[in-house]
């Protein structure tokens, strides 16, 4: 993201929206970017490259039951 870190934006997202579920994606990634991340309030994180199963598994976790039918759907793109 061009001009954004995105811990920083994490933690503008937490401020406005406390409830909603934010999983970080990054290519940049290591155990201090990621306990930072989780410090902040990510609810998971992800490095780059990822296998699309397991951040369906997270998405439908972070969504809960909400994500039972949809997560059927999203797999078929998977």
């Amino acid at each position: 993201m061009a001009g954004v870190n995105g811990l920083d934006l994490l933690s503008y997202i937490r401020q406005r929206h406390p409830g909603l579920p934010v999983i970080v994606v990054t290519a940049f990634g290591g155990t201090e970017v990621e306990a930072e991340a989780l410090k902040r309030g990510a609810t998971y994180y992800i490095d780059k490259p990822f296998r699309m199963a397991r951040l369906l598994a997270m998405l439908r976790a972070a969504l809960g039951p909400a994500a039972h039918g949809a997560g059927r759907r999203w797999a078929e793109y998977g």
